[in-house]
């Protein structure tokens, strides 16, 4: 097995699976889906300083808790991230405000997400926690 395989085996499989195919809160590394970006520099940045690390120049990732939202809002959100894969999202909708005033800082207008910053594209196929 060449160097790089086994380094992963050791370092990487036990939270990004074997073949890379991800883990419960691990990000699948067998696509194209990268949150910070999938290039050499940006991969050998992720090894060198983390990610949620305590290196100092790691960079932070970490959805807020919504616990001061009232259930009905949390849950109407929830519905409101549920319909962006389908595309029938209504941004003029009271969840869609919702969506406005409290998810579009990172996940951007339309929920594509900002791979500079780790936020995860909300219309796709691919999440992390489940859908």
């Amino acid at each position: 097995m060449p160097a790089a395989g086994r380094l992963f085996l050791d370092n990487c499989a036990a939270c990004h699976g074997a073949g890379g195919i991800g883990g419960p809160g691990f990000p699948v590394l067998d696509d194209t889906y990268w949150l910070w970006g999938g290039d050499p520099a940006t991969i050998a940045e992720t090894v060198t300083v983390g990610i949620n690390s305590t290196h100092p120049d790691t960079r932070q990732a970490q959805m807020p808790a919504f616990d001061w939202m009232p259930k009905a809002d949390r849950l109407a959100l929830a519905r409101y991230g549920a319909t962006l894969p389908s595309g029938k999202a209504d941004p003029a909708s009271p969840a869609g405000k919702l969506f406005e005033d409290n998810c579009v800082a990172c996940h951007g207008e339309t929920g594509t997400g900002d791979r500079a910053q780790g936020a995860p594209n909300l219309t796709d196929a691919i999440w992390l926690y489940g859908g």
